[in-house]
């Protein structure tokens, strides 16, 4: 058997220890990054996540705020004035980190659910939320048979026009006659062609 001085670099006790070193080192640095990481990755997800459902909220309610507010305007006009018919550019998005889905206008203005007709409602990743406008509501009927309008997401061209019973010369699209026959007056609400 050979000795080796204690001072040599070729020791076994120190090929062993810088071994150990090298060995030990990188796995542990490894499984610290991955511990780090699977510590802050839910809250980076989390936030950006509530980032996304917050922004699409308060866009489709801007949205939907505005649609309301011409939809006031269109219904206090005079029929056959100028205001009584206005088109809006309805703009709905989705978020990489938020679904928006299921958005209603309107409802059947004849109907037993009437009370529809004065609110938006819209889902973000299965959550329901409610617009109301404010102050004056105005009741929305669209030109479906459930006098509902489900807009796609994108941009859509929307025509408002005033339904007025105590008018006999104007005639609403098809399926808003419904509400006209049951003497309401309301805002007719109908995909427009771009």
């Amino acid at each position: 058997m050979r000795i080796l001085p204690t001072n040599s670099p070729h020791t076994p006790a120190k090929v062993l220890c810088e071994d150990d070193a090298a060995m030990l080192g990188m796995p542990l640095n490894l499984s610290i990054a991955m511990l780090v990481l699977m510590l802050v990755a839910p809250l980076a997800y989390s936030g950006l996540h509530s980032f996304g459902v917050n922004t699409t909220q308060g866009e489709v309610d801007t949205q939907v705020r505005l649609l309301f507010q011409i939809a006031e305007v269109v219904y206090l006009s005079e029929d056959g004035a100028p205001s009584s018919q206005m088109e809006f550019t309805l703009n709905l998005q989705d978020r990489a980190t938020a679904r928006l889905e299921n958005v209603r206008l309107g409802g059947d203005v004849a109907g037993e659910d009437a009370a529809r007709a004065k609110y938006a409602d819209f889902e973000i990743d299965g959550r329901r939320y409610f617009v109301v406008a404010e102050g004056f509501q105005v009741p929305l009927m669209a030109d479906t048979e459930s006098g509902e309008l489900h807009p796609s997401m994108g941009r859509t061209l929307l025509s408002l026009t005033l339904v007025d019973p105590e008018m006999e010369d104007s005639t609403p699209p098809h399926a808003c006659q419904a509400g006209k026959a049951a003497g309401v007056r309301f805002v007719c609400v109908q995909e427009a062609p771009e």
